[in-house]
């Protein structure tokens, strides 16, 4: 309401019932808001307006009832000032009482978020930091609070939001709600990812193993925390006729999914995970059985698993790059001879990028392709070990950001980790052997 210096911008006369003036810009009135007659009942309420150049009142109060005049902008913040230009009991013993209340220092505005948080979309290895940013303003100053998936996060109620040392289970949505007495408003949402580098299934960041009984078709989690399993969860059984063919975070929810592989009909079927239990199946179009699975992993930096193909007789090496469940590109490199076999993946020199382990058939010979998407820019190759030996998963199991193997003894059941630096084994670390009627998944 704007008036010209002189009448009234707005009156409430006799009546009974609460009033509520609220939001409202009145400026250049000789009075900008006037109560008068008789009240009868009800409440009086004046919040959240602005009253500026007002050549006399900028509140005047000749009812008997009083009113509460907070969080408004009366054009200064000088409280002798501002009651000058009210008219209320003091004025005139009869009248109710105005009370101001808080008072705002400026014009009262809606919070507007003018920085989205940035970045906006991020993939970072387990273990980093990653930092969130936004710029608010609004008045009062809003307050800010952080939401993860849409659930506020304690403490978090600065403009940046600092995430140290991540893991999986940090994969989500991250977004700001910015609140005063005006109003609310939420921002846009910034996606982390951070890819497990082995199998974590419970999302505490630490690889987990999954056991498959040869004649059951039984399927048992190990939980691990370093190298010792904590709790053995099992599910119900699964035909024989199908084979556990990969894992990895297929969703990009930063929980570790399934692949699995029908042994004759080659049909391939995602079990997305929610822990242990699977929350959906997805199947794609079967791929001939000439074609096995030999190998995930995040190839291309995307946060999502990609899956390695091999040719059983030609020893062709096809890359799916994956967005979810559906391959999106087939990359292929020259063809490796069959007398080798890809024995496991994951980031071996802790450059963000999947890693492949390659072992002979015959001479036991480990070597390691190091990686840049899906081409190998170095290998590198340790001492052969025993072909009694077989490389059964991998995995960062001592938290140091950089995969170790898992090996299994054909004969014994023994199993050995090597916990390695880079391409290079630091200490073997061995626990109790287990039945062979038991596999590791790789």
């Amino acid at each position: 309401l704007t008036g010209f210096g002189s009448g009234v911008g707005l009156e409430f006369g006799s009546g009974s019932g609460n009033v509520t003036v609220s939001g409202c810009t009145i400026t250049d009135f000789a009075t900008a808001l006037r109560f008068s007659g008789v009240r009868s009942s009800g409440s009086l309420t004046v919040r959240l307006n602005v009253f500026e150049r007002n050549s006399g009142y900028n509140l005047y109060n000749s009812t008997a009832t009083a009113v509460a005049a907070t969080l408004n902008y009366w054009g200064t913040t000088d409280p002798s000032q501002i009651q000058q230009r009210i008219f209320d009991y003091a004025d005139n013993a009869p009248s109710g009482l105005v009370s101001t209340g808080v008072i705002l220092t400026s014009v009262p505005a809606q919070p507007v978020i003018t920085v989205q948080p940035n970045p906006s979309n991020s993939v970072v290895l387990p273990g980093h930091n990653i930092a969130f940013s936004v710029a608010v303003t609004g008045s009062p100053a809003p307050a800010l609070q952080w939401q993860k998936n849409g659930v506020s996060i304690a403490g978090a109620t600065s403009a940046t939001l600092t995430l140290t040392d991540v893991f999986p289970a940090d994969t989500a949505s991250y977004s700001v709600v910015a609140t005063n007495v005006v109003g609310s408003v939420i921002s846009s949402a910034a996606t982390l990812i951070v890819p497990s580098n082995g199998a974590d299934f419970n999302g505490d960041g630490q690889p987990d193993m999954i056991w498959r009984h040869g004649l059951g078709g039984n399927v048992v989690f190990w939980l691990m925390n370093d190298i010792t399993p904590v709790i053995a969860a099992e599910i119900t059984p699964v035909s024989l006729d199908w084979v556990i063919s990969g894992t990895g975070d297929f969703n990009a929810d930063g929980k570790t999914d399934i692949v699995w592989r029908h042994k004759v009909g080659g049909n391939v079927v995602f079990w997305l995970m929610n822990g242990t239990a699977a929350t959906s199946a997805i199947e794609v179009t079967p791929v001939s059985t000439d074609w096995e699975i030999t190998g995930t992993g995040d190839f291309n930096a995307d946060g999502r698993t990609d899956i390695i193909w091999r040719h059983k007789t030609g020893g062709n090496v096809v890359f799916w790059l994956m967005n979810g469940t559906t391959p999106i590109t087939a990359a292929e490199v020259t063809p490796v001879s069959p007398d080798w076999v890809i024995s496991g993946t994951g980031d071996f020199n802790a450059d963000g990028k999947t890693d492949i382990v390659w072992r002979h058939k015959i001479g036991g010979n480990v070597v390691f392709w190091l990686m840049e998407g899906t081409r190998p820019t170095s290998t590198a190759e340790v001492t052969p070990v025993s072909t009694d030996w077989v490389i059964s998963t991998t995995g960062d199991f001592n938290g140091d950001g950089k995969t170790d193997i898992v090996w299994r003894h054909r004969t014994g059941g023994n199993v050995v980790f090597w916990l390695m630096n880079g391409t290079t084994p630091t200490n073997a670390a061995e626990i109790t052997p287990v039945s062979l009627d038991w596999s590791i998944v790789p």
